[in-house]
Parts: structure tokens; sequence; C-alpha cells
């Protein structure tokens, strides 16, 4: 319903991206106003179903109190009033490909995957997802 009041994006993916603490490799798109806005929707309608509850584990493996001893200013504040920390100007569209294992310090060699354009692109269909562990998609909320 809320995909419906928005055209359809077409995302240009921007770089990408290995954070090496925590293992995560994806591709990073550029942030527009177009999708800022569709994340406050969704925000604003699927908020309040969370009913003030945290992950146990978030993607990281972190507990909400490691999280919250971690966090400052706004992401911070964005995780306190919904128990994630990428929204309004933390905001970072992304698509994660894999977590690396902790123990694991390869770095995945860019030379051996398609030029980041590859994954420009239009996208016409939005599903949310219960994030799962290592922030994978565990099941859809319908």
């Amino acid at each position: 319903m809320i995909a419906s009041m928005f055209p359809v994006f077409e995302l240009e993916a921007t770089k990408f991206f290995q954070d090496s603490g925590d293992g995560m490799f994806e591709v990073q798109y550029k942030r527009s106003q177009e999708l800022i806005n569709l994340q406050e929707q969704v925000i604003e309608k699927i908020n309040p179903l969370r009913k003030g509850r945290f992950l146990a584990n978030y993607p990281s493996g972190a507990t909400s109190e490691m999280m919250e001893k971690q966090l400052t200013g706004n992401a911070l504040l964005q995780f306190k009033t919904y128990a994630y920390l990428e929204i309004g100007e933390d905001y970072r569209p992304h698509m994660t490909f894999i977590r690396l294992a902790e123990d694991v310090e390869e770095v995945i060699n860019l030379d051996d995957l398609p030029n980041v354009s590859a994954f420009s692109g239009v996208y016409s269909i939005l599903a949310l997802y219960v994030m799962g562990k290592n922030g994978t998609c565990c099941e859809e909320v319908s």
C-alpha cells in the first residue's frame, strides 16, 4: 500500500563497501529525497507495530544494550526511537551481499566483480522483512 504512493525508483549504485568491523560487504546507492520520503512513510506505519521492542541481537551480533553504549548523537536517538540507527540523516541505502565470518580478514577483490553500475536499475517492488541473524531477511511482513 505504501509503495503504491510512490513512482518506480531508479536507483544509482555508487560504490562497493566492505565494513571490516562486522564483515558486511555491500553495494551502496545514491541517497535521494524520494528514498528518504519512502523510508519515512514506511517507518511511520511500521514502527508502532514494533511496540517498543528491540532485536535480541543486531546484525553485528551486539545486543540492544551494547548498541546503546556504542552509539552517540543522531544514531543513538534513532536507535532509541526506532530500534535502528540508519534513519533520517543517517540513512544509507544499500544491498548487503554477504557477511564474512568475524575471524576472516580477507578483502573481497573488486576486480572479480562487475562494475558497480551493473547494480543500478529500476526497482519496482518493495518488500518488508523481519531482520534475522547477520541481517538476513528471515520473515516477510505481510
